[in-house]
């Protein structure tokens, strides 16, 4: 749950064959019934197929605990989260180019888990000469300071931040955005997440020792799975090829 944003995206599915490939739409139960529970106020969320369910009127609120209960015909599961305040952001400029090649976001704010920080775009203008990509590495040290990367969790299509690129952060307060991370010109959105006890564990214990095979810590009761909750703030930002 990403506060200011409706309900959406809850999945229920079952699990697979370690040794077999499936969509995770085909593994979906798209006929259970799932209800969210709110200031003592149940709501049962719509099935939107492949085994979502969402809820377009209902709003998650930062400071507020919501209940999950999932019935299927395989059984019953049960989780809840505490959504928790956003961070506040600044920044020492708003213009990243070849000639000041960096500018660093910091931010504030209470958190139980950490930070998962994260960019997207907002509009995109031209491609950038390759001489000037790629600088520091796979991200360019374009998300500066300490931290696990999670790409590898299933960003692009699992993760709450929804984003391509992101990372996950149990302490810190400063990133770097530098010009040699980025391909093309364009508009820029610096997005910061301040997450719950339940996110921040199950990032945490996915750095799966490979002489244990330990299992990730999930939260929820009589399945396997994750509910958790996230509240973002956000710094916009150009890219361009030189100061005027």
């Amino acid at each position: 749950l990403i506060a200011g944003r409706s309900v959406d995206s809850v999945y229920v599915g079952t699990t697979t064959p370690l040794l077999e490939t499936f969509a995770r739409e085909d593994v979906g139960l798209p006929d259970a019934t799932v209800v969210i529970t709110v200031d003592d106020v149940s709501q049962t969320l719509a099935s939107v197929g492949g085994g979502y369910y969402s809820s377009a009127n209902l709003i998650v609120e930062t400071g507020k605990t919501y209940a999950f209960l999932v019935e299927t015909s395989l059984g019953q599961m049960s989780g809840s989260t505490t959504v928790p305040q956003p961070p506040s952001l600044s920044a020492t400029g708003s213009v990243v180019s070849a000639d000041l090649t960096s500018i660093e976001i910091g931010w504030e704010g209470l958190t139980e888990a950490g930070y998962v920080t994260t960019r997207k775009p907002v509009t995109l203008g031209e491609s950038i000469p390759v001489a000037f990509q790629f600088g520091g590495g796979r991200f360019g040290g374009g998300f500066g300071g300490a931290g696990i990367d999670t790409t590898g969790f299933g960003a692009r299509r699992d993760s709450l931040a929804q984003a391509e690129q992101w990372r996950f952060m149990r302490e810190g307060s400063t990133a770097i955005i530098n010009f040699n991370s980025f391909t093309r010109f364009g508009t820029y959105t610096m997005l910061v997440y301040t997450l719950d006890s339940n996110y921040g564990d199950f990032l945490v214990s996915s750095q799966q020792d490979p002489r244990l095979l330990d299992e990730p810590r999930f939260s929820v009761q009589g399945g396997v799975g994750l509910l958790a909750s996230m509240a973002p703030d956000s710094i916009v930002y150009e890219v361009i090829a030189a100061n005027p």
